[in-house]
Formats: structure tokens, C-alpha cells, sequence
């Protein structure tokens, strides 16, 4: 690789954007912008770039960044209609945003899961529990880092 080539790097946080990560790369002749995915806008120019690295991850939840999760899936959305290539593509980061989605895609592909149930409140999952006993493990839908795992 020379210093033609050109990555960008999609992140939700300062932390994920790995900068030793990118001293490596740069090392090796790879170009490498970052962009914060809560400043960006507008994506139409990362054609220019060889590949795009998404670095938004679930446990953004968890770091008070929810709120870029719909933003993000908006902007891999845009890149993925526009050809460019991205590590971590809209389909990948869809699956990876939700635990529902994941075990549905498993069992959909025939990969053995615990059962698993999706309940949208407290209410809905005190019945589930009132009907299934316990004990049980209880996730949010969304996040990573297995943070907010309860075992009830």
C-alpha cells in the first residue's frame, strides 16, 4: 500500500477511534481520516475514499450514546446505496444493534440459541416471568459490553 490509499473511520467516541490503530496504518502508507458520527452530515464525498470503518458499536447505549444509533444506521444506510465499501455494513451494524435481530437471524440460519423473548416493558416482562418461572436472563435489546445482563 502506498499513501494513495484512503480509509475513513466512523466512530461514536473518542475511545474507539484507536489511535494507535491509525499510527499503524499510516506506518504502512494508508491515509486515514476519522470522523465523529455525531458532527457528520453529510457523506456524499467518502466515495473518495478506498474503504469506510464503521467504529459505532452498541455499547454506545451504554456511554449515553443512544442517540447516534438511529443517525449511524441512517449514514450506513446512505453509504452502502452509494457503493462505497464499508467494513461493518448496514446489515452487519443492524444485526449487531439488536439481540432480537441477531437471535432471529440465527435461528433463521438454523444455528442452535437459548429461547429467547422480546418484551418492550416492565409490565410485559413481569408476566413473561409469571408465566416461564425463573430463573432467567434478562438483556437490553440493545448494547454491548454485557452491561445491564441480569440474572433474575
Amino acid at each position: 500500500m502506498n499513501m494513495t490509499n484512503r480509509i475513513a473511520m466512523l466512530y461514536d467516541s473518542p475511545e474507539w477511534s484507536q489511535m494507535e490503530f491509525i499510527r499503524q496504518l499510516q506506518e504502512r502508507g494508508v491515509h486515514t481520516d476519522l470522523y465523529d458520527i455525531e458532527g457528520l452530515d453529510d457523506v456524499s464525498h467518502f466515495g473518495r475514499y478506498d474503504l469506510v470503518l464503521n467504529r459505532v458499536y452498541p455499547s454506545a447505549v451504554d456511554r449515553g450514546k443512544g442517540h447516534l444509533i438511529p443517525k449511524a444506521l441512517k449514514k450506513f444506510h446512505e453509504l452502502d446505496k452509494s457503493g462505497v465499501h464499508v467494513v461493518n455494513c448496514m446489515q452487519a451494524t443492524i444485526a449487531d444493534f439488536s439481540k432480537t435481530r441477531s437471535y432471529e437471524m440465527m435461528r433463521k440460519a438454523g444455528i442452535p440459541t437459548p429461547r429467547t423473548y422480546h418484551v418492550d416493558d416492565i409490565e410485559e416482562a413481569e408476566r413473561f416471568i409469571r408465566t416461564v418461572g425463573l430463573p432467567i436472563v434478562l438483556k437490553n435489546d440493545t448494547g454491548g459490553r454485557t452491561t445491564s445482563v441480569v440474572k433474575a
